[in-house]
C-alpha cells in the first residue's frame, strides 16, 4: 500500500496539493523519536492506514501508536483519524487514496473509516472515484487473457524478464490465476515503462489487450479495462471475413440497446450505462447466435433444435444469464442512489424520483432484544408507494446493537431505509437506498446457475466419467 501512496502523493503534489506520506518500515520495536522526528512541522492532520481489523479494540495497532505517540511528544494539535484498507483481499488504488485525502479536510472527518469496501452495516465506508487513474500515458500497460497451460503466462514471464534485463524500461508482471492453474482463466497483467513504477494493483486502464482463446470474447468482459484508443488483439480460428461476420451482428444489436434501453427505461443515458448495456447485450446476443447458427446447419427446424447438445443450451443460458447481470450492475449502478440524511420526525428528504417522510420512532421489545423502530412513508409523484419499518436493536444477552434494514421490494426496484444514531434534537440518521433494475442481478445468477448445471448434465459428460471410472478398475486388475 506505501507504494500506492506514494505514487498518488506525487501526483497530487504536482497539482498543488499539500499532501504528504510517512512509511513506517519497522512497527515493532516502535521508534517514538524517530516517528515524531519525521513529523513535519506544518502537518495538521494525519489519516494512518492499517491493513487490519482489531474488533473491540478502541483502534487498530498503528492508529493507536501514532496517538500515543503524539499525545507524548505534546504535538496534541495535529488531528489524527484512523482507516482500514485491503480487507478482504481488496485492491488499493489511487482513487481510494485520493478519497482519504478528501476525508481529511472535512471539518469533522469520518474516524475508523474503512475504504475499498462497501461497509453496508456499519457504514463507516469512504466513496471514491472508480474511474480516478494517475498512470502516465509512458507507461505501457497490458493484459493477456488466455486459458491455464496454454503458455500465455509463461510466454508473459519470459517476456517482461527479457524487457526488464535488456532494455532501460522498468518493468512489472502480476499473473491472476487458480492453484489449479492448468483449464482456468489466466489474466496477466503487465507494465513497463522509462521510469520506476509504484502501481502495486493491477492494471485498470490498459492500453493493450489481447484475447487468446475465442470463446473468452463471449464469455467475460476482455474489453472492461481497455481505455479508449486501445488495441485489442485477437486470437480467432476463423479467417478476418468470418471473424468480422461473427461478431458484427452482436456488436450491432448490442449497440442498438445500449442507446435505447436506458433511454426507454429512465429517461437518460448514462455513459456507464450505455457501457453496461453494450456488454450484456454483446454476452446475450453472441451466445443466441451461436446457438441459431447450429440450428439452420440442419436442414429442418426442428431437426436443429434436437441437434443442440444439452452442454451448449447450458453454455448459452449461462452466457444470457451473465449478460442480464452486467445489465442489472450497469442500471444499479448508473441509477440508483444511496443518501445519509439526518431528519425529525414529520421531516421528509427527496432520494431520486422518491420521497421518503420520516414520521418517527419509538420502542419495542422482541424475544430477545429491545428495538427502536422507525416509521417512515415512500411517495413517488405524490403517490403513495411503502410505508417501510427500519429497527436498530439492541441484544442484551451479548450486548450487541445491529441495524435491521426495511426493505421494499419491486419488479423494477428496490427501496431499502435504515435507522441509525438519535441526536438529542430528537432528529435520527438514516440511510436511504434506492436500487433500479436490481433484479436482474439475481436474475442472472440464476440463469448462470442453471445453465451450468444443465451443461453439467449433458450425456457425454457422464459417458465420460465412467470411462474413466472403468479405465480405473480395468488398469487395477491388470496389475493384480
Amino acid at each position: 500500500g506505501c507504494e500506492t501512496v506514494h505514487e498518488t502523493v506525487d501526483y497530487l503534489m504536482a497539482q498543488g496539493e499539500k499532501v504528504g506520506v510517512l512509511k513506517v518500515r519497522l512497527f515493532r520495536p516502535w521508534s517514538l523519536d524517530a516517528f515524531v522526528a519525521a513529523l513535519p512541522e506544518t502537518v495538521k492532520a494525519i489519516a494512518v492506514l492499517d491493513r487490519t481489523k482489531e474488533p473491540g479494540s478502541l483502534g487498530e495497532p498503528l492508529y493507536q501508536d501514532v496517538v500515543n505517540s503524539l499525545a507524548e511528544a505534546e504535538r496534541t494539535n495535529i488531528r489524527v483519524v484512523g482507516g482500514r484498507y485491503g480487507l478482504s483481499s481488496k485492491e488499493f488504488t489511487p482513487a481510494m487514496v485520493k478519497a482519504v485525502f478528501e476525508n481529511l479536510t472535512l471539518a469533522k472527518p469520518k474516524n475508523h473509516f474503512t475504504v475499498g469496501i462497501n461497509d453496508d452495516v456499519t457504514h463507516t465506508s469512504l466513496t471514491f472515484d472508480p474511474d480516478f487513474t494517475i498512470e502516465p500515458d509512458s507507461v505501457v500497460r497490458a493484459i493477456f487473457y488466455g486459458l491455464g497451460a496454454d503458455g500465455t503466462v509463461g510466454a508473459n514471464k519470459n517476456s517482461i524478464k527479457i524487457i526488464g534485463e535488456e532494455t532501460d524500461n522498468y518493468a512489472q508482471g502480476y499473473f491472476v490465476y487458480d492453484s489449479k492453474k492448468s483449464g482456468s482463466v489466466t489474466v496477466s497483467h503487465l507494465r513497463f515503462g522509462p521510469d520506476p513504477i509504484r502501481s502495486t494493483y493491477l492494471v485498470e486502464s490498459a492500453n493493450f489487450v489481447a484475447c487468446h482463446q475465442w470463446e473468452f470474447v463471449e464469455k467475460y468482459e476482455v474489453l472492461k479495462e481497455a481505455k479508449t484508443g486501445a488495441t485489442f488483439l485477437l486470437n480467432s480460428p476463423y479467417s478476418p471475413d468470418e471473424t468480422w461476420q461473427r461478431l458484427k451482428i452482436p456488436a450491432v444489436v448490442a449497440v442498438a440497446v445500449a442507446i435505447v434501453l436506458p433511454l426507454v427505461l429512465h429517461g437518460r443515458a448514462t455513459l456507464l450505462a450505455v457501457a453496461g448495456s453494450l456488454l450484456g447485450g454483446w454476452t446475450i446476443f453472441a451466445a443466441v447466435q451461436d446457438v441459431w447458427r447450429r440450428i439452420r446447419a440442419k436442414p429442418a427446424f426442428l431437426r436443429g433444435l434436437a441437434s443442440v447438445p444439452r452442454a451448449v443450451w447450458g453454455m448459452t443460458l449461462a452466457h444470457v444469464g451473465l449478460g442480464v447481470w452486467a445489465l442489472g450492475v450497469a442500471f444499479v449502478t448508473s441509477y440508483g442512489f444511496e443518501q445519509d440524511v439526518r431528519l425529525l420526525p414529520k421531516a421528509e428528504a427527496a432520494v431520486g424520483a422518491y420521497t421518503f417522510s420520516f414520521v418517527g420512532a419509538q420502542e419495542t421489545k422482541g424475544a430477545n432484544f429491545i428495538a427502536q423502530k422507525g416509521t417512515v412513508t415512500v411517495e413517488r409523484g405524490g403517490e403513495p408507494v411503502a410505508t417501510l419499518y427500519p429497527e436498530k436493536r439492541f441484544y442484551p444477552s451479548q450486548r450487541n446493537v445491529l441495524t435491521e434494514s426495511a426493505v421494499d421490494a419491486g419488479l423494477t426496484r428496490d427501496l431499502y431505509v435504515s435507522l441509525g444514531e438519535a441526536f438529542d434534537d430528537g432528529s435520527w440518521s438514516l440511510r436511504i437506498y434506492v436500487k433500479p433494475m436490481i433484479r436482474l442481478v439475481w436474475l442472472g445468477g440464476v440463469l448462470m446457475f442453471f445453465g451450468g448445471g444443465l451443461a453439467a448434465s449433458d450425456r457425454r459428460y457422464r459417458l465420460a466419467r465412467a470411462a474413466e471410472r472403468s479405465a480405473v478398475i480395468d488398469a487395477g486388475t491388470a496389475a493384480a
